[in-house]
């Protein structure tokens, strides 16, 4: 839009000194938002192309803000999603195995009121979408211990943590998931359990953090490691990795890896591989 005359701007001010204006509009894709201005009190005129090419540069950042934060969005929902799976279907077997033992070892008992309440803590108050890889190590380590207050003998976790990790950034919830997975899916259908490996590792190198996973249980079927593997998800295959790949494309892009190996009652291998932060 040019303005050419004084009259047509509607200035206010009696004595304004503004003669012409050149106003173009600012998109966010096909809606506008807004309006970049240009007046001038010489009465000529800014270039039209050069306040066009202007208004172009701006409605591209804000399009691009608009973009990252419908994908801060995306990811939020994500953790969102992760953080309400988690409370009702590990609370109701925890109380069960707690309300098991309050006849039986009242301490126990209140050794694993405590950690459950610990557990729920963190869920609940952690903030942003990354921690110290040392907190996320609590937090399973806490998780395990009342699994295993579920499970007996039938559940071994083995560590094998580099110290220098403990003070990188890892995303939220995301090893729990992976060690709940091991646990539920890979150990608790095999009579007599078995063992879980959490292994960790920084390579200052190529600024990386890897993470393994990995269980001696019943396996993955061959079709739902595939559809896992093609990112395809049928109703009943549950969403505990779906979840886990969706917000590690949403942080990362294609700066990570997740391979998981998988072979029918010769356990699960789950590596992954993250930026060094």
């Amino acid at each position: 839009m040019l303005v050419r005359r004084r009259g047509e701007l509607r200035c206010p001010d009696g004595e304004c000194p503004l003669r012409t204006a050149v106003i173009v509009p600012l998109t966010d894709g096909n809606r506008t938002v807004g309006t970049l201005q240009v007046y001038r009190g010489d009465g000529a005129l800014s270039p039209q192309g050069v306040v066009e090419g202007l208004a172009g540069i701006l409605s591209l950042h804000l399009e691009l803000a608009e973009l990252n934060r419908r994908q801060r969005l995306a990811v939020d929902a994500k953790l969102d999603a992760l953080r309400a799976q988690i409370n009702p279907h590990f609370l109701f077997n925890t109380l069960n195995t707690i309300a098991s033992k309050v006849h039986t070892d009242t301490e126990e008992t209140r050794q694993l009121l405590v950690r459950l309440s610990d557990f729920f803590r963190y869920v609940v108050r952690q903030e942003g979408h990354f921690a110290e890889f040392g907190q996320e190590y609590f937090f399973v380590r806490t998780y395990v211990s009342l699994e295993q207050a579920r499970y007996g003998d039938r559940v071994r976790v083995r560590y094998d943590i580099d110290p220098q990790v403990l003070t990188a950034h890892v995303p939220v919830l995301i090893i729990q998931p992976l060690v709940e997975n091991a646990i539920k899916h890979g150990l608790s259908g095999k009579v007599e359990g078995g063992t879980v490996t959490l292994k960790a590792r920084v390579d200052p190198l190529t600024r990386t953090t890897s993470i393994r996973v990995a269980d001696n249980g019943v396996g993955i079927p061959a079709d739902l490691l595939k559809r896992i593997s093609d990112g395809e998800r049928r109703e009943g295959d549950g969403q505990g990795l779906s979840n886990i790949a969706g917000r590690l494309a949403s942080l990362y892009g294609e700066r990570y890896r997740l391979d998981i190996q998988s072979t029918e009652n010769g356990g699960t291998v789950v590596d992954l591989q993250i930026p060094l932060g």
